[in-house]
């Protein structure tokens, strides 16, 4: 029985995508191809397949991520569209647009895939590129108490961020959050004060830092320590 007309017209454009991608090494016209094969036939397998063997050696990723990404959106296959997302990123400059990038994947790996672990690690990710961003922020930490070592690793992430910066701005306000997630989440007073006093060592006019070592060497007894800090305070 002969086929429909119309699918043996998209099994010829399959094959002429192929000998443009295999055999005349025209990629952009075999990605115009499986294009049209994939608009006209979106279940077409082979057609999809070219076009995840081209997206996986490297090739074209932004051309083929714009014809994927709506056929894996309405298939449901959220790992394939997690993993487009981390190879368009790597081809984002721009740092708004990659922010962006980064809150698309996190909120796809904690609400369609259900993993809040990868989605923690994606924005810490981002915070390390752009410590200050608040929404970054406030996500690792809501993440950070709702995983297995989330506050450790959010810790972990702080440190990473005040070593590597040279933002004496950056230096004091991770530090802080590093001071607080030490003491309030880890249970660590010892570590709590010293990173105070590190964030006093770049600010030393800090008044929550000040404040923090106040109260913390009050409440430990440490008068000396104590006396010094008041010096500072005055």
């Amino acid at each position: 029985t002969a086929r429909p007309v119309h699918a043996a017209a998209v099994e010829f454009r399959f094959r002429l995508g192929q000998l443009h991608q295999l055999r005349l090494n025209d990629i952009d016209s075999a990605l115009a191809a499986y294009r049209d094969i994939l608009v006209a036939a979106p279940d077409h397998a082979n057609a999809l397949a070219a076009l995840e063997g081209l997206f996986s050696a490297g090739i074209k990723q932004p051309e083929i991520a714009e014809i994927v990404e709506p056929l894996y959106q309405n298939t449901g296959d959220w790992e394939k569209l997690a993993r487009v997302h981390e190879a368009q990123l790597t081809h984002l400059k721009d740092p708004a647009d990659r922010l962006a990038m980064y809150y698309r994947l996190a909120e796809l790996s904690e609400e369609r895939i259900g993993d809040t672990a990868i989605a923690a690690d994606v924005y810490v990710r981002s915070l390390k590129e752009a410590p200050l961003d608040e929404k970054s922020g406030e996500e690792v930490e809501r993440l950070g108490a709702v995983t297995d070592g989330g506050w450790e690793k959010v810790a972990n992430a702080y440190a990473d961020i005040t070593g590597e910066t040279q933002d004496d701005v950056v230096k004091a306000t991770i530090g802080k959050r590093l001071a607080r997630v030490f003491e309030e989440e880890l249970g660590d007073v010892e570590n709590a004060e010293n990173t105070y006093r590190y964030v006093l060592s770049v600010a030393p006019r800090d008044v929550d830092a000040l404040a923090h070592v106040d109260r913390i060497c009050l409440a430990l007894g440490k008068y000396p320590e104590l006396a010094a800090i008041l010096e500072q305070r005055v």
